[in-house]
């Protein structure tokens, strides 16, 4: 009875180790993407992080032209930690900002080390495609200007199992209606 129970409470744990480490115990060393799964599940110190976002990137090419750095941004994300934040609240889980087509967002890094990398994650087919950075102590931040309007969500690789994701909301130009009274001309948006 005794080791019933003891199995009956030890399989849920045994459950949970495997579904967070699927290849505990395999001969073969994971694949780079997979590396994208290893920091989930553990403690990192900085030289530990800034180790793993440069070797993603001597694996990986960056992807996206950054703006040039003299452009004023229209919104900044800073990151830190686990989170990108734009609004300075940190209860915000995912911060959001909207800006217009043609304007250009910074990433800056306050702590730690990051990657800025297109998409809703390393599960999304797209990701990266449109841009892939880092964020580190030696990188300086990100410019991107978005030139089509859009929905355009962001994550870090590392950090992706945290939540450390962001949206940026690109509208289109306002449509401008014109007015004529008796010869007058009226622009109105």
């Amino acid at each position: 009875m005794r080791r019933a129970v003891l199995l009956a409470a030890a399989l849920p744990v045994l459950a949970l180790a495997w579904v967070l480490h699927p290849g505990a115990g395999r001969a073969t060393p994971p694949s780079a993407d997979a590396a994208v799964n290893a920091h989930a599940c553990a403690a990192m110190s900085d030289a530990e992080m800034e180790a793993w976002v440069n070797d993603w990137f001597a694996n990986h090419p960056r992807v996206g032209i950054p703006a040039a750095a003299t452009e004023t941004p229209a919104a900044t994300f800073a990151a830190s930690g686990t989170q990108f934040d734009a609004d300075g609240n940190s209860a915000t889980v995912v911060d959001t900002v909207v800006i217009g087509a043609g304007q250009t967002v910074e990433w800056r890094r306050v702590s730690g080390f990051h990657t800025v990398t297109s998409g809703t994650g390393s599960d999304d087919p797209d990701a990266g495609a449109l841009f892939d950075q880092s964020l580190t102590s030696t990188a300086v931040p990100f410019f991107y200007t978005f030139t089509a309007p859009g929905t355009y969500p962001f994550f870090c690789r590392p950090h992706e199992f945290f939540d450390m994701k962001g949206v940026v909301v690109v509208l289109g130009p306002t449509p401008v209606r014109s007015t004529t009274w008796g010869g007058l001309k009226l622009l109105a948006r």
